[in-house]
Order: structure tokens, then C-alpha cells, then sequence
């Protein structure tokens, strides 16, 4: 492996560890420090963190960079990751995880604001709902994983006969396992495609929904006590900022558009599509603690 490679595997694990250990310690604090006030909805903050803490442990696991040929026609990922020890089938299986970990990431955030909607609007939801929104959330994305296994399946016949054109150009130099991925083929194309929609869909949902639950909230605050009106803005703050770190993944989705149509010759996006990507899961957890004042007090053991 050379230089480059190192340091950009050391980065990709650096901030990896970082988003561990607040997962951690997110989870914890939701375990054992949540107030009755927000318990019910800790779950939803609580779910989201487990998936963040296994994408990341996905990611450590993989540490992929996707390099593309012919105007997206060829899509070649390699892997850096302690998958490589394993085979490539556990580098593609942990590759998909890591993929539709954002599309339900997205998901979680557009239900969090739903349910924010309906607590001011004193209709929560109960447990057994939240429950089979979880479910349909995280189930049908699930399917992502076994799609880009069968997409890097295929694209392993196409290598292994000699069809893909630039096979040469990292054969034994490159350290990690490679994929061949055209994506005029209806496999790869609908896998990546629905990974795209299925993460664009809730996230845009969630900007007029935070609108809707802002408007609501200035109109039910004065039948509320000011302890309920702080724990609601202090909830919809949270849900505020991860809005915007929810952002990375579609600036991670802009460089791998360029990286596929574009003709540029820079080598910058094939380093920063996926880790870009992963970086809202190392952000969401950080801002939680930060935000959500009970949180914040015992991480700061006040």
C-alpha cells in the first residue's frame, strides 16, 4: 500500500473511532440518563445511533474508494479495509450494509420529525407504532446489501474474463478487493439508483416538515408549560442540525455524480464519495450529546 493509501485509510479509521465512541456514548446516556420527559422518543434517537454504529464499523471494515472510467460507464471500487483478510464476498456484503445504512439514516431523520409533529399536536404515537415504523424503515432497505452483492457478483465475471477494459491498470498493484460495474446494465443501475432516491425522498420530506413542526409549535406553545416549550425546542434543534449533517451524504452523492458523467481527471472524489458520505454518522451522535441538555450535563459530568 502506498503513501496515499495509508493516509487515507488512517483518516477514514480516525474518524470512524471518533463517531464509535460517541455512538457509545450516546447509546448509554439513552440507556441509563434519558427523563421521562423524552423517553419515548430517545427510542427514535436510539435506533438511529445503532445504525450510525454499524455503519461505521462497516466502513472501518471496507474502507472503499470508487474510481470511475468512460463517463460512468465502469465503476471500480477498491477496498482498503480488514475486509480484504476476510474475501471479497465480505467486502461486498459489508459494502451494501454500509449503503443502505444512509438510506434508513434518512428515513430515521423524516420520522423524527413526524413525530415531533405529532407530540405537539398531542397525538403520540405509541410504542407498537414506533416499533412497525421501524420495521418498514429498516426491512425493505435491507435489500440494498443483497443488491450489491449480486452487482459485484456479476461485475466479478466481467473481470475474471477479461471484459472490463482498464482490468489492467490496478491487477496486482492494488491492495484490497475490485468490483466491475457497468452501469448501462439494469442491475447496477437500479441498485444505485434506488439507494439515491430512496435516501433523497425522506431528506427532502424533512425540510417542509421541519417548517410544519416549527409553525405547529408557535401555535400550541401557550397552552404549554415553559419546561414543555424548552424540551421541544430543544428537540427541534437537535433534529435542526441534523438536518445539515444529513447534508454530507448528498454532497457525497454530487462528487459521485461528477465522478461518473464529469471528465475530470483529478483523483480527489474517488477518496471522498464514501467517506463523505459516512460522515453524517460520526456528526449526528456529537450533536445530540451536544444539543439535548440532559445529555450534554452528564457528558459533561455536571
Amino acid at each position: 500500500m502506498d503513501t496515499l493509501h495509508t493516509w487515507f485509510v488512517i483518516v477514514v479509521v480516525a474518524f470512524c473511532l471518533i463517531g464509535l465512541v460517541a455512538n457509545v456514548l450516546l447509546i448509554g446516556l439513552i440507556l441509563f440518563r434519558t427523563p421521562k420527559m423524552i423517553e419515548k422518543y430517545s427510542k427514535l434517537v436510539m435506533c438511529s445511533a445503532i445504525f450510525d454504529l454499524i455503519g461505521l464499523v462497516c466502513m472501518i471494515f471496507v474502507v472503499p474508494k470508487e474510481v470511475c472510467y468512460d463517463k460512468g460507464d465502469t465503476t471500480i471500487v477498491h477496498f482498503y479495509g480488514a475486509c480484504v483478510l476476510m474475501g471479497e464476498e465480505a467486502c461486498w456484503t459489508n459494502f451494501g450494509i454500509l449503503e443502505c445504512i444512509y438510506t434508513v439514516t434518512s428515513c430515521f431523520l423524516c420520522f423524527s420529525y413526524i413525530f415531533r409533529l405529532l407530540v405537539i399536536k398531542s397525538r403520540s404515537p405509541s410504542y407498537a407504532v414506533l416499533i412497525v415504523v421501524c420495521c418498514c424503515i429498516i426491512i425493505p432497505h435491507m435489500v440494498l446489501a443483497f443488491g450489491y452483492y449480486k452487482m459485484f457478483e456479476k461485475g466479478r465475471y466481467f473481470v475474471n474474463n477479461g471484459l472490463g477494459r482498464h482490468t489492467e491498470t490496478f491487477g496486482k498493484d492494488v491492495i484490497g478487493m475490485f468490483c466491475y460495474a457497468d452501469y448501462r446494465d439494469w442491475l447496477p443501475f437500479s441498485v444505485v439508483h434506488y439507494t439515491l432516491i430512496s435516501a433523497t425522498i425522506p431528506f427532502v420530506s424533512s425540510i417542509p416538515l421541519r417548517s410544519m413542526v416549527i409553525r405547529h409549535l408557535n401555535r400550541a406553545q401557550m397552552n404549554m408549560s415553559e419546561a414543555s416549550k424548552n424540551m421541544h425546542r430543544m428537540l427541534i434543534r437537535a433534529l435542526n442540525i441534523q438536518l445539515v449533517v444529513a447534508s454530507c451524504f448528498f454532497l457525497a452523492m454530487i462528487i459521485f455524480v461528477i465522478n461518473n458523467y464529469g471528465d475530470s481527471q483529478a483523483h480527489w472524489p474517488d477518496y471522498t464519495s464514501v467517506p463523505m458520505a459516512t460522515l453524517q454518522n460520526v456528526l449526528a451522535p456529537i450533536a445530540n450529546i451536544y444539543v439535548i441538555m440532559p445529555y450534554r450535563r452528564i457528558s459533561n459530568l455536571e
